[in-house]
């Protein structure tokens, strides 16, 4: 029997929602992301939910990004579409999609992190309202180790929470950062043993939830207004998209990929 992509649990008024695939080291794939859309729209809408916690399975990885074993073929689909005019979606674009639900969710979420949060992992970490680590976390957006750009809104988001001088020490070198480092620029909240974290997470989630929901709701708009005062104008964000894309259809990229499959450093040519 196939196991689910995504677990969904609901006990004291908390919603657990679970990226189910430890033997994957969590990686999303579409099927994974629209599974988290759908929970995170249901629990936002269910009155019995005043808080979600988003995790991965087990206590070994949160998410180790996106599956890149069918990205590229994935990305090369949808340029090949778009060049023939139709009107198709980017992998992006559904992982924005996630995003978006986890921040228009009118209840708080939480992301719990054991281990390893990569990439788009860290996308959807960065997404919640508040990040409880395991000592044993780490924080990586390894984009450019691919041959590619971080997504523009992405950019964006990371800058809003980390600053300038801590977004470009992860996108420019692609390196991680440890659970310490992570707590010293605003990346998580708190920093707590592995054998503790659960125990803490659902201590604040308790704390969350016993508060009144309308003002919980009224907060996180608030607060997201805030944080959309500055943005890029329709012309720059059209043009940082298709300096994104242009990297996703480059040859680096496609090397990047191969490298990373075959335990290699990659050659990059600029093309």
């Amino acid at each position: 029997m196939q196991q689910k992509p995504v677990l969904v649990e609901k006990a004291n008024a908390i919603c657990t929602i679970t990226i189910n695939r430890a033997e994957k080291q969590n990686t999303l794939n579409p099927e994974v992301l629209r599974e988290i859309v759908s929970a995170i729209r249901s629990a936002g809408s269910d009155p019995s939910v005043r808080v979600v916690v988003l995790r991965g399975a087990g206590e070994k990885v949160f998410c180790a990004g996106y599956d890149l074993s069918i990205l590229p073929g994935t990305v090369q689909g949808f340029s090949d579409r778009k060049a023939q005019g139709e009107a198709v979606s980017p992998e992006e674009d559904l992982i924005n999609l996630s995003v978006e639900a986890i921040s228009d969710c009118p209840v708080p979420v939480i992301a719990m992190v054991f281990g390893p949060c990569v990439g788009a992992g860290c996308d959807l970490a960065v997404a919640c309202d508040m990040r409880l680590a395991s000592s044993t976390a780490r924080f990586a957006i390894p984009a450019v180790r691919r041959g590619l750009a971080y997504p523009p809104k992405s950019v964006g988001r990371l800058m809003g929470l980390v600053g300038a001088a801590a977004t470009s020490e992860m996108l420019l070198t692609g390196a991680f950062v440890d659970a310490a480092r992570a707590r010293e620029i605003g990346l998580v909240h708190r920093v707590v043993e592995t054998g503790g974290l659960a125990e803490a997470t659902y201590s604040l989630a308790g704390v969350m939830a016993a508060n009144g929901p309308l003002g919980l709701a009224a907060t996180k708009r608030i607060m997201a207004k805030y944080l959309q005062v500055e943005r890029l104008s329709p012309a720059d964000e059209a043009e940082a998209q298709e300096m994104a894309m242009h990297c996703a259809q480059s040859a680096d990229f496609q090397e990047g990929v191969r490298a990373f499959l075959e335990k290699r450093q990659p050659r990059f040519q600029g093309k």
